[in-house]
């Protein structure tokens, strides 16, 4: 038996993943959101951790960095989550594509992408060494996607 909706509304991992897709894709297509959520799934699944876990790790998605623009937002969305859900629009959409992909309800864009990083970072010369070692798993929108060989 699965989670009611009411039960997926109160879940902490919802919500902090519905967080974190608002604070590094809201200005990405559905399908971007999608593969921001699927990462953090994949991630979860591969180390044996909560999403919650997952997005909170030191320095893994920037919308969670001490001095980015994106984390008082998303601290906002967690912390008050009643109103931000009534009020936003994109907290909605995100908190349903989390739903959708924690109860494996969608397909994943990503191809297994346990890492994601901007295509402009990518092929600069600021692009960190991690990411030419994992292998290219998608393009979608403004990102590159990329997993283990």
């Amino acid at each position: 038996m699965g989670f009611a909706i009411r039960d997926w509304y109160v879940s902490e991992d919802a919500r902090y993943m519905a967080a974190t897709i608002y604070g590094e894709a809201r200005g990405e297509s559905l399908e971007g959101q999608v593969a921001v959520a699927f990462v953090i799934r994949n991630r979860s699944a591969t180390r044996n951790m909560t999403p919650r876990e997952v997005v909170l790790q030191p320095f893994q998605f920037s919308c969670w960095n001490p001095y980015d623009p994106n984390r008082p937002i998303c601290e906002q969305v967690v912390d008050r989550w009643d109103e931000m859900f009534r009020r936003l629009r994109g907290v909605r959409q995100c908190w349903w594509v989390a739903v959708g992909v924690m109860a494996g309800l969608l397909c994943d864009p990503t191809n297994g992408a346990t890492h994601y990083l901007t295509k402009r970072l990518y092929f600069s010369e600021l692009c960190p060494d991690w990411a030419h070692r994992l292998t290219e798993r998608a393009h979608i929108g403004k990102h590159i996607f990329l997993g283990e060989a």
